[in-house]
């Protein structure tokens, strides 16, 4: 949703589902616990917050953070992830 001409919010909800079975190729996991990577399915709610920094005529410079929540995390499992994404947009045709 915009709420002007340069700042937007969204909010959306995920969802990941195993497509096979899987190897395991490497673990790091001190604890000898199982994680989500393991269950099927995994849920969460992701975030994210636009706002346009910079615009001309036909360009435009995006800034976009976001943050994903797993809804399904084990206990002392951090699975959240974040990021930051800068883009630029392009009009390609206007009416």
């Amino acid at each position: 949703y915009w709420f002007s001409n340069f700042v937007s919010f969204g909010i959306g909800f995920s969802a990941a589902f195993s497509v096979g079975p899987f190897d395991l190729i490497y673990s790091d996991v001190t604890t000898g616990g199982v994680t989500t990577a393991e269950d099927v399915p995994e849920y969460g709610l992701d975030y994210s917050v636009q706002w346009q920094c910079w615009s001309s005529d036909s360009l435009a410079v995006v800034l976009d953070g976001r943050y994903s929540m797993s809804m399904s995390a084990k206990v002392n499992e951090d699975a959240h992830q974040y990021g930051i994404l800068v883009g630029l947009k392009y009009l390609i045709q206007d009416k």
